[in-house]
């Protein structure tokens, strides 16, 4: 299990007036019906969860991150070392590996994000910090707010050292290419990546031995046991995957009846 702390926090010209724990927790169950999902059970969070808004002393506007309006990293240091200093009285960080910070829906100062991903490190009373993520404006446009666990998952599978957007940044199929598809589900080859695919569950049939084969798949998307994967590899550094690929569960959004072979 790895200790994820979600923290809301609000400033006094971005007020949290809703309940943070109404809209936490069902995101936290989607994120946790995911990853026992696709990780067949091996990576889990472990959530210390802050019920209620944190008044962070200085106002969002005083950060002056409102131009920050690329997807990049900034100089976020003073606001995110701010956010964590205004924490640690409530929150006990031992053992945290991960923090979330939960920004109220009206946040408009912060367009995009804040973000680590082990590239800074920042101290708390129990230790320190050094993979966050924190959403802006971006992250409640539209219905996006809906989908914080897709984003949430996103940014974390980076942490766990997915590198994430391929074969096609911003495909609509896996929520490791775009955490706002119509399919949040991961290809079999990440997933294999990660060491999360059985290998059960892989064909794995070299160029010199391919003949006529059937080969039932599993849809990717589904929840089920199975084989997932056929792969085929095609030089030393290029290998073929072919899937199966349903519009249920995690990829329910798909368009009505789709369904087909990705390769």
């Amino acid at each position: 299990k790895v200790k994820v702390a979600l923290i809301p926090i609000d400033f006094s010209d971005t007020v949290g007036d809703y309940s943070a724990d109404r809209v936490a927790q069902p995101q936290i169950e989607k994120v946790d019906a995911w990853l026992k999902q696709f990780t067949n059970g091996k990576l889990s969070y472990d959530w210390q969860v802050t019920k209620d808004w944190i008044r962070n002393p200085k106002k969002i506007a005083d950060y002056g991150v409102a131009s920050t309006t690329h997807f990049g990293y900034f100089d976020d240091r003073e606001l995110v070392q701010d956010l964590l200093n205004t924490a640690d009285p409530f929150v006990d960080f031992t053992g945290v590996k991960i923090v979330i910070f939960l920004f109220p829906r009206t946040i408009t100062a912060l367009p995009i994000q804040v973000i680590g991903q082990n590239n800074r490190v920042f101290t708390t009373k129990e230790g320190s910090i050094s993979n966050y993520w924190g959403g802006g404006k971006f992250a409640y446009q539209q219905d996006y707010e809906k989908l914080l666990w897709a984003i949430w998952l996103h940014e974390t599978l980076h942490m766990h050292g997915l590198p994430e957007h391929a074969p096609g940044n911003g495909w609509p199929l896996t929520i490791t290419s775009n955490q706002y598809a119509t399919a949040l589900a991961i290809d079999t080859w990440e997933s294999f990546l990660a060491g999360w695919l059985d290998e059960k569950s892989i064909v794995c049939i070299k160029q010199s031995e391919l003949k006529d084969l059937v080969v039932t798949l599993t849809p990717v998307d589904r929840n089920q046991t199975g084989t997932k994967s056929v792969m085929i590899p095609m030089s030393d550094h290029e290998i073929l995957v072919v899937e199966s690929r349903r519009a249920e569960d995690f990829s329910s959004e798909l368009p009505f009846g789709f369904y087909g072979i990705t390769a």
